[in-house]
């Protein structure tokens, strides 16, 4: 993880940023189709991979140390930033680890780079890839792969690992299914603006407003700072709850440690940190490993060189082995708070966050809600904006088992029933008549466990291709929605399991690219080929507008 410090003109640009990245993470965890920051495993000191903490960062779930090893890197589909980092990984993995193995979802069959040149020269198909890598219609590992085929020392093996058939029927139903996303959207405004009509009679105002607060929040997770902030408010006057009470440790710990890093980048002072950094690694060279001052020399402005392991860890070790000659953190005030800070940032877990805003949430909305009308309203707008996640196919694995639990009540159909029975006539008859999203509403179901049946092909191929390559170590680069299901299989095949996260851009851009190119809403590609090259030099200068995804599969 890159480790800053931060402006004091901007105190907490740092802390939106990282959690941008948790939003970001939330999303790529939903999205099963192919195009977080957790805490080491406490049984490693280090993780067995490490990667520049500029790039991504990595987590253990699994200590086996001997027999074959899947690298899982999750993919941030239509992220520019994230697919660079993602090419950059994947030669540092080759460079520094040996590994000569790539295995990718969405293909079945061995990956040939040479498949794309739409140009004679090698340079300009390499500035066209990085151009349509910016439109998110090509992808970090395609674009590695184009760069190392013309060196044969260095040159990796590719190859697709999933099941053609049940990848073609989970593609068909991701069209389909997002190809009706206006008339999605258009069943949750109408039913959204018929639950806040009620709400204006039904809720208190107490109620109202952070039901209005968590509604902001729950369409798009963006300004998790400002919510937090009013769960913090809110649970302090109606739960008696302080959360910054170090008590909550145990039940709200990613919170807390939230609301902690905001009252530690407001003490941060970045010129004195530089200086107690440097007085420090004086102090230190020579009485630590080596390897250990490399690292604590790395937790510098930019971070490039750190490791992207826990810093807990880190400053354990060197008080371990420089305790006894000497070292006295309290000698150097302003660079333990910072190491403070970065701990407290390291040691945030993106999905353990928002699972705790979310059962925070709960205990604010029952303890607001008084009425059985209330409880009722609220309850139905809950299930719209699990409906509304289905629908565009972003569930978590946890909100998908909720909802395949809750079928029936959750329909398009029942919902409506629900809120005509909370207030009458509010619903004309005709629209309590069958609904058409019925079909669309069970077509996600199907997605999700085709989705998941397609894990089982990503296990067994990569564990034949391990075998049949001979292959200690191998990349496997799959959409985040995949990572706890292929980590329980690859462990029933004996297969140890370290996933990569890689840094990221602009999340909200990203997805808009991802799925125009998965909707098949561009073709440069295709035309590329159907011009003269002088003429597709020309286009290549004007904005680049997408590619055939199927081209390149």
């Amino acid at each position: 993880m890159k480790i800053s410090i931060p402006s004091r003109r901007s105190p907490f640009k740092k802390l939106i940023a990282l959690i941008t990245l948790f939003c970001f993470l939330l999303q790529n965890t939903a999205l099963a189709m192919p195009a977080g920051l957790d805490r080491p495993s406490s049984g490693l000191s280090l993780p067995p991979i490490q990667i520049p903490a500029g790039w991504g960062s990595v987590r253990a779930s699994s200590e086996r140390r001997d027999g074959p090893l899947v690298i899982h890197l999750e993919d941030a589909h239509g992220d520019y930033a994230a697919q660079k980092n993602i090419g950059r990984i994947i030669r540092h993995l080759r460079d520094v680890y040996g590994v000569r193995l790539v295995l990718a979802e969405g293909a079945h069959v061995r990956l040939e780079p040479g498949v794309f040149r739409p140009f004679s020269d090698r340079a300009l198909n390499l500035k066209t890839a990085d151009a349509l890598m910016r439109r998110g219609e090509f992808t970090g590992a395609e674009k590695f792969l184009l760069e190392a085929e013309g060196d044969p020392v260095r040159r990796m093996e590719a190859y697709g690992i999933e099941d053609p058939e049940l990848y073609r029927r989970d593609f068909e139903l991701f069209v389909g299914i997002l190809g009706a996303a206006e008339d999605s959207a258009g069943f949750a405004g109408r039913m959204q603006s018929r639950i806040e009509s009620a709400a204006t009679r039904v809720l208190s105002p107490e109620l109202r407003a952070f039901w209005r607060e968590w509604q902001k929040f729950e369409a798009t997770h963006s300004g998790p700072l400002r919510f937090i902030g009013t769960l913090r408010a809110a649970a302090r006057r109606s739960l008696g709850l302080d959360l910054e009470d170090p008590a909550q440790q145990k039940r709200y710990p990613s919170l807390l440690r939230v609301l902690k890093l905001g009252e530690l980048e407001k003490k941060l002072r970045p010129r004195k940190i530089a200086d107690e950094r440097k007085a420090l690694l004086r102090f230190l060279d020579g009485k630590i490993e080596k390897r250990l001052w490399r690292r604590l020399r790395a937790l510098d402005v930019s971070g490039l060189k750190d490791s992207g392991a826990n810093p807990r860890f880190l400053f354990e070790k060197i008080a371990e082995q420089a305790g006894a000659k000497g070292l006295d953190f309290r000698r150097y005030p302003h660079y333990a708070e910072f190491a403070a800070y970065a701990i407290f940032q390291a040691e945030i877990e993106s999905q353990e966050l928002f699972l705790e805003i979310r059962e925070l949430s709960d205990r604010l909305f029952e303890a607001l809600a008084k009425t059985e009308e209330e409880r009722g309203l609220i309850a139905l707008g809950k299930d719209l904006a699990l409906v509304k996640k289905l629908l565009s196919l972003e569930l978590s694995r946890d909100e998908l088992q909720e909802a395949a639990a809750r079928r029936q009540e959750l329909a398009p159909g029942r919902l409506k029933e629900r809120l005509a029975a909370l207030e009458p006539g509010l619903l004309p008859d005709s629209e309590l008549a069958a609904d058409p999203l019925t079909l669309r509403f069970e077509e996600a179901f199907e997605f999700y466990r085709l989705a998941e049946a397609r894990e089982k092909s990503f296990a067994d191929k990569a564990a034949a291709l391990l075998h049949e390559k001979k292959a200690g170590r191998c990349v496997l680069i799959t959409g985040g929605y995949h990572t706890e299901g292929l980590g329980t299989l690859l462990k029933e095949r004996g297969i140890a399991h370290t996933i990569v996260t890689p840094r990221v851009g602009a999340p909200e851009k990203s997805h808009a690219l991802y799925l125009e190119a998965m909707l098949g809403k561009s073709h440069i590609v295709k035309g590329l080929r159907l011009v003269p090259e002088r003429e597709r030099v020309r286009l290549l200068g004007s904005p680049v507008v997408g590619r055939d995804a199927a081209l390149d599969r």
